[in-house]
């Protein structure tokens, strides 16, 4: 998806802008993580995984093709 006023950013980027490679390598690991351990029905290192990232406000959306994570800039 395009973000109105922002020519063609895509919206997934504009989420996760001012995140540094290091942290986004660490988010994707984490989320890798909790995908597996949800296949795996561990639900609560989960939920632990999501506080993590919620910690750093970084905030999950669970979507039919994967997980999108968005930082919380308030």
């Amino acid at each position: 998806a395009k973000i109105f006023g922002f020519g063609f950013m895509d919206t997934t980027l504009y989420f996760q802008w001012g995140v540094s490679k290091e942290e986004r390598e660490e988010i994707e690991k984490l989320i890798l993580e909790r995908t597996e351990a949800k296949k795996n029905k561990d639900f609560n290192t989960a939920d632990a995984i999501r506080e993590q990232l919620n910690s750093k406000k970084i905030t999950l959306l669970d979507t039919p093709n994967g997980t999108i994570w968005e930082k919380i800039n308030a």
